[in-house]
């Protein structure tokens, strides 16, 4: 899925849950934001931060040149 300069990525995990790599690949900060099909709950791996429950999206700003990694399940 490409929006903009930002690049959206998932994987099913072995244990069921879905990891969304984001990459803002552009020379300015973009909001990327990503549509589960239902609630999820959100983990930033990188960051070792809970982000909380999604219902219908996960919108965030990211710099130039950054990756978020995030893990979601329902």
């Amino acid at each position: 899925q490409i929006l903009r300069h930002s690049r959206v990525y998932e994987r099913r995990l072995a244990d069921g849950s879905l990891c969304i790599a984001f990459f803002n690949i552009g020379e300015t900060e973009e909001n990327v934001t990503y549509h589960p099909c239902t609630p999820v709950y959100a983990r930033d791996l990188w960051a070792k931060e809970e982000l909380g429950y999604f219902e219908k999206e996960i919108s965030f700003p990211m710099e130039p040149h950054s990756v978020r990694l995030l893990k979601i399940k329902k």
